[in-house]
């Protein structure tokens, strides 16, 4: 019997505690702070190196971006894997049909940007030019100085007129994708708020498990058809595609390279 004998009452059943794997919720905030950083610094270096003023104080900190790019990498591959083999926690049956899909499809979007994003800089870093300067930089980066991250071969070894062409190309996709993941990030942090505020229910729960569960939250979502999968993966890449065509058009490549075409090998970054 499942009956609480004190006081004579019938246990009420516990409310369910579904929350993500302690791996998943370490990758996913320190995923979350390593774009953050990402995003504030590309913006501060590409500010201090277009003025003559503070470029130097610019050059440090693009190894250091390059570096947090790749770790970024190296988590999102590390928690999709982690994810094939792992269910992850459903919503709850208080969240509406169109909230779920839209989380599923800005999840997906978010795997995407997180793997294409890096991929886009390491790229055009392959392309050994700097862009913001229009010179060519032939100086490796080391992975927090801990080993060399090498170039893409089929981008380095191009010749320098194509790897100029590249570089203001891939220069323009890197930043536009950033900037829907800018977007992406905003939308799923005001998702997340409308659900612990407004709606007051247990999604953001699912993340942060020492909040506490909310009555009304035992019944969960039911399982996402496969058709439903397929679909918000094909949205999802459909966008980040947009994004990078929209970014590849807007790059202008100058007419002709600057006469002092080489930034010292010695120098900290690009």
């Amino acid at each position: 019997m499942d009956e609480d004998v004190e006081g004579g009452a019938q246990a009420k059943p516990p409310i369910r505690r579904d929350v993500y794997d302690q791996f998943s919720i370490f990758v996913h905030w320190v995923t979350a702070c390593c774009v953050l950083v990402l995003l504030g610094l590309g913006w501060w270096m590409m500010d201090l190196i277009r003025d003559p003023a503070t470029r130097a104080q610019a050059f440090p900190l693009f190894p250091i971006h390059k570096s947090i790019g790749i770790l970024v990498l190296m988590l999102t591959a590390a928690r999709i894997a982690w994810g094939l083999a792992r269910k992850a926690p459903p919503f709850p049956a208080s969240v509406a049909a169109w909230e779920r899909k839209t989380a599923h499809a800005v999840q997906a979007l978010f795997y995407l940007l997180l793997v294409i994003v890096p991929l886009s800089g390491w790229l055009y870093a392959s392309t050994e030019w700097a862009e913001s300067l229009d010179k060519e930089f032939l100086a490796p980066t080391k992975f927090f100085g801990l080993f060399t991250i090498p170039y893409m071969p089929t981008v380095a070894e191009a010749a320098q007129p194509a790897r100029r062409f590249l570089s203001f190309h891939l220069s323009s996709v890197h930043a536009y994708l950033a900037y829907g993941l800018l977007a992406f990030v905003a939308l799923h942090v005001c998702g997340a708020l409308k659900h612990h505020v407004v709606s007051r229910d247990s999604v953001l729960r699912r993340m942060i498990p020492w909040l506490p569960a909310r009555a009304g939250d035992e019944d969960i979502e039911a399982p996402e058809k496969p058709s439903g999968k397929a679909l918000k993966w094909l949205v999802a890449a459909v966008l980040v595609v947009l994004l990078g065509m929209t970014g590849w058009m807007a790059g202008e490549v100058p007419g002709a390279a600057p006469p002092s075409t080489t930034i010292p090998a010695g120098t900290a970054g690009r």
